[in-house]
């Protein structure tokens, strides 16, 4: 047959007939391809299930995970608020403490000075009789650096921002810390190193001072311990520099000391704020000295040029001559009056990092009025050797150790208040308002009113901030 013959109806009836003849291989055909289609889409059916369950499994792990997120921002949401509030409620405590110190102070200077301006002492028997001189030196004689002035029952003075204590905040606490002894001055006597210094460094210390000469025997020797002073005592006029050195270092620190003569003497006290041994052995210090002489005595500087009653000198009693320094770092100019240690003098000694600052009342007196300061410049000063300038910036750059020295004076010392170096050794009992001291036993000194209001207080055995007012703790804030 010639296909190409056909006309379209040819080529239709032709189709028609070849699709009769093969209409059974067709319908196979389709039943196949249907068995086979069926299949595929129940295989597929199958995985589109498989997949949703897997799906819903991740999707309920993701919810599981989202929502333990979102719990956990809620909770620390809510702990963030109110740490907030108490922040707040510590901001403005602080606000009205610093308010009220302010206005104490107004108060107190315009009682003192009333309205007028001219310097004369204000003559109402309502007020205290100051000229303004005497009122600058008067609400400035116990105000410390890092304080400001605040008014505690009646008397100004310098209040810490925050102090840190020991803190017992009920009777267990209170137990508990009463039945540890802290550090004490017959514990610094028992343990402590000592040195004696002649001129021109001849040095002898706890450990050799058995084959020294007799006056420096005599003098090691000379020390006691008085327990009912709760004292460290020298009974000899010794020639050489004499003291006490700590077995730790320390950096930020303040101290005060009462010396007291046991005789008319009218020599050297001092507080040692730096010592140190150098590559050969030999041991070098910085001292605050206190001289009870008149004006015209006292340690000399190295040209024999200037007699000090109050210094800060590096290498006292080491210089050529007695009682000279072998370099002086500050001295006090002005005049203070002529006494001898049995009248007593206080030294009060603050450290900041390489800074000192030193305080001393007069003979017999019980207010700060003369001050002196050393701050390490940062470049040698021309007249200062380079051994001198190296030992100065090892001691005042770094931690060092600290301590107590005499020097051509028999007497005792006392240790009146420290900060930074025996670790808070008074009790503060915050419930019952009661601080709690230790001589020979813990026994209570004060309230805790009467040594600060409308402050901190900060115990680092709780570490927790707590804000002290009229006798009772207002609040307290977590430091963790």
């Amino acid at each position: 047959m010639n296909y190409e013959f056909l006309d379209k109806e040819g080529l239709k009836h032709y189709n028609d007939l070849v699709r009769e003849k093969h209409k059974d291989d067709l319908e196979k055909l389709d039943k196949a391809l249907d068995e086979i289609h069926k299949t595929d889409v129940q295989e597929l059916g199958n995985k589109i299930s498989t997949l949703k369950t897997e799906l819903n499994a991740v999707d309920e792990e993701i919810k599981k995970s989202h929502l333990k997120d979102i719990e956990d921002l809620k909770t620390a949401s809510s702990s963030l608020s109110e740490q907030l509030t108490i922040l707040e409620d510590a901001n403005n405590a602080l606000e009205t403490a610093l308010s009220d110190a302010v206005k104490d102070v107004d108060q107190k200077i315009q009682s003192a000075i009333g309205n007028s301006s001219t310097d004369v002492g204000h003559t109402s028997d309502t007020s205290i009789h100051f000229t303004k001189a005497e009122m600058k030196t008067e609400i400035s004689k116990d105000l410390m650096p890092g304080q400001f002035l605040g008014l505690v029952g009646n008397q100004l003075t310098g209040i810490d921002l925050v102090t840190e204590v020991s803190v017992a905040t009920n009777a267990e606490e209170l137990t508990e810390r009463k039945s540890t002894k802290p550090m004490t001055l017959q514990d610094v006597f028992n343990s402590w190193y000592r040195f004696a210094h002649n001129p021109n460094y001849v040095q002898y210390n706890s450990s050799n001072y058995s084959s020294a000469s007799s006056d420096i025997q005599s003098a090691m020797r000379a020390w006691s311990f008085d327990s009912s002073k709760n004292a460290i005592k020298n009974s000899i006029n010794t020639v050489p520099y004499v003291g006490y050195i700590s077995d730790k270092e320390y950096t930020n620190y303040s101290l005060r000391i009462k010396g007291v003569g046991t005789d008319s003497d009218d020599d050297q006290m001092s507080i040692i704020v730096g010592f140190m041994k150098d590559a050969n052995g030999k041991e070098h210090h910085i001292s605050v000295i206190r001289n009870g002489g008149s004006q015209n005595s006292g340690p000399m500087s190295p040209s024999g040029t200037g007699p000090y009653q109050f210094s800060i000198m590096y290498d006292f009693n080491c210089g050529s001559a007695e009682w000279r320094g072998v370099y002086v770092l500050a001295t006090f100019t002005g005049n203070l009056t002529k006494n001898q240690w049995s009248s007593s003098a206080k030294i009060s000694v603050t450290r900041q990092g390489n800074k000192i600052i030193a305080d001393t009342t007069q003979m017999g007196g019980t207010d700060f009025v003369a001050q002196i300061s050393y701050e390490l410049p940062k470049t040698k000063p021309s007249d200062m050797t380079d051994e001198i300038w190296e030992n100065i910036n090892t001691m005042l750059n770094n931690p060092s150790k600290i301590g107590f020295g005499m020097c051509s004076q028999p007497g005792y010392f006392i240790l009146e208040e420290t900060k930074g170096i025996f670790d808070n050794s008074d009790i503060w009992d915050i419930q019952n308002d009661t601080v709690y001291s230790y001589t020979t036993k813990w026994e209570p000194i004060s309230s805790i009113s009467e040594k600060i209001n409308s402050s901190f207080i900060y115990s680092k055995d709780h570490k927790k901030l707590f804000y002290f007012k009229e006798g009772k703790i207002v609040f307290s804030l977590s430091t963790d």
